[in-house]
């Protein structure tokens, strides 16, 4: 016979994050904040920064990476143009690089945590892959910081512009695409020719990426 079970209180902060801590694995408009902001460096010898988001509703993206330098010390300029972006939205005058940390070696971790737990907006996109090892993965990647409040980007916040044109546009592809869907008609099942079905492979679970699964974006031809 085991030992009685001792008896406790229940804590609601508990309670409140069993429902928290899913993943977001799929492109959309999210506001939340940044957790985790650090400086990387890819394999291949690209610099840039890795972000972890949390939304409001408590769901997480890991491994948002911008690469802002190639591995020739050249600006990228889509990631050097994201990096000013959230600056400017989140009010900051400058990007300032402290020490968050230190990697499995000792060696410091260096990272913004000024832009890190406030609030922001972001437009993810989720891209699939397939990892070395043949396995399927997904990862995120930014297309838009956004206003946390009026969800305008940089630009249509500089340009004081009356509507976020930007998620509007995405938000309206959205729905039509989804509604092309949901009324695709099948064809009846007369009219389709007789086949033999195929058997189909086992289905394999689609996993985040990340630095263990995945050396840090490996394939970067920068």
């Amino acid at each position: 016979m085991g030992a009685f079970p001792c008896d406790f209180d229940v804590d609601v902060s508990l309670a409140v994050a069993a429902s928290e801590g899913g993943a977001i694995t799929e492109s959309g408009v999210y506001v939340g904040k940044l957790t985790k902001c650090v400086h990387v460096t890819s394999k291949k010898g690209a610099e840039g920064y890795e972000f972890e988001f949390k939304c409001n509703d408590g769901r997480v993206g890991r491994y948002i990476t911008i690469y802002t330098l190639s591995k020739v010390g050249e600006p990228i300029r889509f990631g050097v143009n994201m990096i000013h972006a959230l600056g400017y939205l989140l009010k900051l005058p400058k990007i300032e690089h402290k020490q968050v940390g230190e990697d499995s070696n000792g060696q410091p971790v260096y990272g913004v945590p000024a832009v890190c737990n406030r609030p922001i907006g972001v437009m993810l996109e989720s891209e699939d892959f397939e990892r070395t090892d043949g396995t399927p993965g997904y990862q995120l990647k930014v297309r838009h910081w956004l206003d946390a409040v009026t969800k305008k980007t940089s630009t249509e916040k500089h340009n004081n512009v009356a509507e976020p044109e930007t998620v509007k546009q995405y938000e309206e592809g959205a729905a039509k695409r989804n509604m092309a869907a949901s009324t695709r008609i099948e064809a009846p099942a007369s009219a389709k020719p007789e086949s033999k079905p195929e058997p189909k492979p086992p289905a394999q679970k689609s996993v985040p990426w990340t630095h263990e699964t995945q050396p840090l974006n490996d394939d970067l031809p920068f």
